[in-house]
Order: structure tokens, then C-alpha cells, then sequence
């Protein structure tokens, strides 16, 4: 399986501010999604950590845009994993267009909680899920 996720998107009239510009909540939830999508298509998404009484929660997020997508332009947000730590891991993405063109890029750290407690467990000795190196991609950025 890959290890970077590409999401495409066409920047909708309705997702756009009074400059035709994609928004930066429709950004926000563009990164959210994709990292579900890519989470999810590996088995460790959202729904398969609350079958175990785990989930994600977001701790930081960054965002560095070179300009904002226009209306009706087709994009990516692409995701990978950075790295991986015992409950938290670094995800990154990059929002592209046509001819690869980069737009800008975001970092985030997730934190993965358990939810009969609301927090990160410290007992380095219980049966935490782990999740697999397998799906780390050693790359900071796209390009």
C-alpha cells in the first residue's frame, strides 16, 4: 500500500471567500479528511480505534500557504506520516495543483487517547496499540 494518500478536490463557488480564494475552513476540513481517508484505509481511522475504545485527537496543526487555490482549480491534499511514536504521530500534507504545483503545506501531531479515561495512558507496560512503521514515509515534503 502507498504510503502517501492523495486526496483530489475541486475548489467549489461555495467553499471560496469574496476573492474566489479556497477558504481556510474548507482547508481545515480538507486536512482533517484526508487524514482520516489515509488513516482509515490502513486500519487504524477513527472507527477502528473506538472499537477498542480509543481515537485521534488532533494536538497541533500548522499551516504555511504560498497563495490559496481559486475557484473551479482541481487539487490534491496529499498526507503521509512522518513518524511514529507509541500514542502520537506526525502526519504531514502538501496541497497541490496542476503540474504539481505547490500551494502550501501543513504539519500536524496526533495523539491517540483512550476513551474510558479522556487521556493518553503513562503506563508504558499495558497492551497499547501500536502502530506499524510500516506505513512511515521519510520525507518531509512533496515537490
Amino acid at each position: 500500500m502507498q504510503k502517501l494518500e492523495r486526496n483530489p478536490i475541486i475548489v467549489d463557488p461555495f467553499n471560496t471567500d469574496f476573492a474566489k480564494r479556497w477558504s481556510w475552513t474548507t482547508l481545515g476540513k480538507a486536512l482533517l479528511n484526508a487524514a482520516e481517508n489515509h488513516a482509515k484505509a490502513r486500519g487504524f481511522g477513527m472507527m477502528n480505534l473506538n472499537d477498542v475504545n480509543y481515537t485521534w485527537v488532533l494536538s497541533r496543526l500548522t499551516i504555511e500557504m504560498e497563495e490559496m487555490p481559486s475557484v473551479y482549480e482541481k487539487i490534491e491534499v496529499c498526507t503521509w506520516i512522518e513518524n511514529i511514536y507509541r500514542l502520537f504521530t506526525n502526519r504531514n500534507f502538501s496541497i497541490v495543483g496542476a503540474d504539481d504545483k505547490a500551494y502550501g503545506y501543513a504539519r500536524s501531531i496526533w495523539a491517540m487517547i483512550s476513551l474510558p479515561i479522556w487521556r493518553v495512558l503513562k503506563d508504558t507496560n499495558s497492551n497499547h496499540i501500536l502502530l506499524p512503521k510500516s506505513h512511515v514515509l521519510l520525507k518531509n515534503r512533496v515537490g
